[in-house]
């Protein structure tokens, strides 16, 4: 799957956490595939909650890092693009994993500007409401494996989200006061099914998925 996800040749590579489930030696056995991952712009990443899982966080930080990965622990990098003779910079802020580690958004945000574009990763989707509030246009998650196991025009069971976040795109708009026509801008969600397994090593109606975006200036 990695080798597949490095033949898109896209600019800049995301990972979302979970790159391990519950022990640090599960690193190990992939630590290979996970380093072929390269884009010209980097490889930016976040722990999940199974990093937080192998009661050793710290050091799946250090382990990412080794890579070369670039480890947005409630904190924020610019990422500036030039082709054809033009330049654009976007800012990537990472929160640590909203149900057990210590996200801090405000830190992560800091120094963005209203008028500069920020993409959030947050391995948990459930940040979208939070994130809307100061206009964050756009938030990459994961966590929820798309329910993972699943029934033919069910809902998922399971999803571990507490809004039932599934997969896919969702749009929110945060408005403290009724705004003017074409005033409010929705936060937009792109939540992956991610290509891992947890518990049963199967998916039922629910293939693996890694997405492939394409950001285009307004």
């Amino acid at each position: 799957a990695l080798a597949a996800l490095s033949e898109l040749d896209a600019d800049l590579v995301v990972l979302a956490g979970d790159v391990v489930s519950n022990h640090l030696h599960e690193f190990d056995s992939h630590q290979e595939a996970l380093s072929r991952l390269r884009a010209e712009l980097g490889v930016l990443t976040v722990l999940g909650n199974h990093e937080h899982y192998t009661r050793a966080p710290d050091e799946m930080r250090r382990r990412l890092e080794g890579l070369g990965f670039e480890m947005l622990h409630n904190r924020s990098v610019e990422i500036e693009r030039r082709a054809n003779g033009k330049s654009g910079t976007l800012r990537f802020a990472g929160i640590d994993d909203t149900q057990t580690g210590s996200p801090d958004l405000e830190a992560a945000l800091e120094g963005s500007e209203p008028a500069s574009p920020t993409v959030l990763i947050s391995h948990n989707p459930d940040i979208l409401f939070e994130a809307a509030r100061p206009g964050v246009p756009l938030v990459l998650s994961g966590h929820t494996h798309g329910g993972q196991l699943r029934l033919p025009w069910l809902p998922p069971p399971v999803t571990m989200s507490q809004h039932r976040f599934v997969s896919g795109h969702y749009s929110y708009a945060f408005a403290p006061a009724p705004p003017e026509p074409g005033e409010a801008q929705a936060t937009q969600l792109v939540l992956t099914r991610g290509i891992g397994v947890v518990g049963m090593p199967l998916r039922l109606f629910c293939p693996p998925e890694a997405v492939l975006l394409t950001l285009a200036g307004g």
